[in-house]
């Protein structure tokens, strides 16, 4: 298979929510070289599930921690070890609220720092029976579907209102058609042991062309660069491949979110990384894309490479076409 083969398959699993393992890491520095995240030690991972009944009210839980005792939350909590996504906010569900859950797609990801994410689902109920105050245990003292407007007012007593723009943004899906979002996206199962941020940086010219940033290090791919622990901002990982590719970091970007997120879990202690794909824009007046300081990056034409990928990349590009990812 040749290079431009190996991209266009690479990129066509990517759009489809498939696995595309990455095996080397093109930038590293050294605050991210001996890193290894391991979950509920170094590293948190949070999720959480924004849940949606036929009438539009949203499941809430009322907290037992003796922190925040008596407040409302969305059903969250950390993953632990072993655990992947889609088991962690499953579980996190049903202890806190008795009901079972069926994730569906990821609404946004929160970025806290290199070692804080938080995961937010969207999904049905597909059983079991709302946790009464008469079953309140160390998890939870109750659950009940809580009408929007007692959020969004905060008649109800939340625990912080940080989860009222991620109940806007599942409101604002589940109101969209479905040619009007992106299309459901669920992790993908690879085991990583380190922090990876595979970028896919992309230049729209006036004549329709979109050209994807590549890099022929050990085969045409994207380029990717390690998440450092100490990085406070997801930018700082995009501007690290910018300044490499281009030789400067002065151009303007529009980050348009999230493709994919691919992440395992197990073995617990030793498979705890991730590697998030973002789309990002130059966006600026140029009617060029830059030119290139290092020769092992170059443009690639989705447009000339297969058509389909180039349409599929348009409608990622369209406003809703991808993951919200939030930069704290």
């Amino acid at each position: 298979m040749s290079d431009t083969d190996h991209l266009k398959s690479d990129l066509t699993k990517l759009f489809q929510g498939k696995a595309v393992p990455v095996t080397n890491v093109d930038i590293s520095n050294e605050r991210s070289d001996s890193f290894e995240p391991v979950t509920k030690n170094n590293v948190g991972y949070i999720v959480s599930a924004v849940i949606i009944n036929d009438v539009g009210q949203i499941l809430m839980m009322q907290e037992a921690k003796y922190s925040c005792y008596g407040t409302w939350y969305l059903p969250a909590g950390r993953m632990e070890q072993g655990e992947n996504l889609q088991e962690a906010v499953m579980r996190e569900v049903e202890e806190e609220t008795g009901l079972t859950f069926q994730p569906t797609s990821l609404i946004a990801v929160e970025f806290g720092c290199g070692t804080w994410y938080r995961f937010n689902f969207i999904g049905h109920v597909t059983g079991g029976k709302l946790k009464t105050l008469e079953e309140k245990d160390k998890e939870s003292l109750q659950a009940e579907w809580i009408d929007f407007v007692n959020i969004k007012t905060r008649t109800l007593k939340l625990r912080s209102p940080d989860i009222i723009p991620l109940i806007n943004i599942a409101r604002k899906y589940h109101s969209l058609g479905e040619d009007c979002r992106h299309p459901h996206n669920m992790p993908a199962l690879v085991p990583y042991n380190r922090l990876i941020h595979r970028v896919m940086l992309v230049h729209c010219s006036f004549g329709g062309d979109i050209l994807v940033l590549t890099t022929n290090k050990e085969g045409l791919h994207l380029p990717t660069c390690y998440i450092s622990p100490f990085d406070f901002s997801f930018k700082i990982t995009v501007f690290a491949v910018i300044k490499e590719a281009f030789g400067a970091s002065e151009f303007q970007l529009k980050m348009k979110g999230l493709i994919s997120v691919e992440h395992q879990g197990a073995p617990a202690s030793n498979k705890d990384g991730l590697c998030l794909t973002t789309l990002q824009v130059l966006d600026g007046p140029e009617t060029e894309p830059p030119p290139r300081s290092d020769s092992t990056y170059q443009w690639v034409s989705l447009t000339q490479l297969d058509s389909d990928l180039g349409d599929q990349l348009a409608t990622r590009l369209k406003e809703n076409g991808c993951v919200p990812l939030i930069d704290l």
